[in-house]
C-alpha cells in the first residue's frame, strides 16, 4: 500500500529532475525495523535510524529503482518530507495525540497535532518564492572578501553557489556529533556546490576556513531564508510550562513511527 506524493525539491540527476515518489502506508514491520534501528552505543539515537525509516517509508521514486545510492542523493529536506508524510498516513485523524518530550521543561507530554497546520513550501509550486527554485536548485553567492585557497597559483576566488544539503551529508554530520561551530562550517562547506568555477569535491573544508566570517553568515542566513520542506507549526505550546514546542525530524522518526509510548 502507496500513495503518491511531490517532492518539494526533487532529484537531480543528469540534468532531469525526478520529483514523484511513492511512500508506503506503515506497517508492523515498519515499526518493528525502525524500533530495532532506534538507539545505538549507551542508548543514544542511532543516526541509521533515519535510512531505515526512508528505506521503510520509499516504494517507489521516479527514475529508477530506489537504492541507497539514490536515498542519499536526495535532499534532507525531501526526507523530512517522506518522513512527515509517512506519519500523516500512519494516523486517521488530523490532530492525533502525540508524545514529544519538551526541549525547555525537559518533561515528557502529549499534546495535539494539527497536521493541516503544516506548511510545505515546494520548489516546483509557481508562487514559490524561495531562491533555490530553479532548475539547478542552486543560488549564487558573491563573496565580500576573495580567497585565494583553491590552488598553488593562489588564484582569488570571489563567487560560488548554494545548494541543499543531502540526505548522506546531514547523516555524516550527524554521525560525527561535532561541537556547534564545527557542525556549522562542515555544514556550509557541504551546501557549497560550487566554488570559483570548482564543482563541490573538487575543494575541501580548509579552503573555506579563511573565509571573513560576515562571508560564512551570509551564506548561512540566505541558506536558511530559502530553505524549503517541511515546517510544522509554531503556536503549540507545552501544557506544563506554556512555551512553545518545536517539532523536528526526529519527532516524525522517533515519536511518529518508533516511539508511541503510552
Amino acid at each position: 500500500m502507496a500513495k503518491s506524493f511531490t517532492l518539494p525539491v526533487g532529484l537531480l540527476e543528469e540534468g532531469v529532475l525526478r520529483t514523484q515518489v511513492e511512500i508506503n502506508i506503515p506497517t508492523a514491520r515498519t515499526l518493528k525495523r525502525v524500533r530495532d534501528a532506534l538507539l545505538g552505543e549507551k542508548g543514544r539515537l542511532n543516526p541509521e535510524v533515519y535510512m531505515v525509516a526512508l528505506r521503510e517509508s520509499v516504494a517507489s521514486l521516479e527514475g529508477g529503482p530506489v537504492t541507497d545510492a539514490r536515498l542519499h542523493a536526495l535532499a534532507w529536506v525531501d526526507a523530512e518530507f517522506i518522513y512527515y508524510q509517512a506519519a500523516r498516513l500512519e494516523f486517521d485523524e488530523p490532530d492525533p495525540e502525540i508524545p514529544i518530550v519538551c526541549s525547555s521543561c525537559d518533561r515528557f507530554i502529549k499534546v495535539r497535532f494539527p497536521f493541516n497546520s503544516v506548511r510545505i513550501v515546494d520548489l516546483s509550486d509557481p508562487e514559490c518564492k524561495s531562491a533555490f527554485a530553479n532548475s539547478t536548485r542552486t543560488i549564487s553567492f558573491a563573496l565580500g572578501e576573495p580567497i585565494t585557497t583553491l590552488d598553488l597559483a593562489k588564484t582569488p576566488v570571489s563567487a560560488g553557489s548554494i545548494g541543499l544539503l543531502t540526505v548522506k551529508q546531514q547523516l555524516d554530520l550527524q554521525r560525527k556529533g561535532t561541537k556547534i561551530g564545527t557542525a556549522m562550517l562542515e555544514s556550509i562547506f557541504g551546501a557549497i556546490a560550487e566554488l570559483g568555477g570548482r564543482p563541490r569535491g573538487s575543494f575541501a573544508l580548509a579552503d573555506i576556513e579563511g573565509m571573513l566570517s560576515s562571508d560564512i553568515k551570509k551564506i548561512e542566513r540566505t541558506y536558511n531564508a530559502n530553505i524549503p520542506g517541511v515546517f510544522p507549526p509554531t503556536d503549540i505550546t507545552c501544557p506544563s510550562c506554556e512555551k512553545p514546542l518545536s517539532f523536528t525530524t526526529i519527532d516524525w522518526v522517533t515519536d511518529f513511527l518508533a516511539g508511541h509510548r503510552a
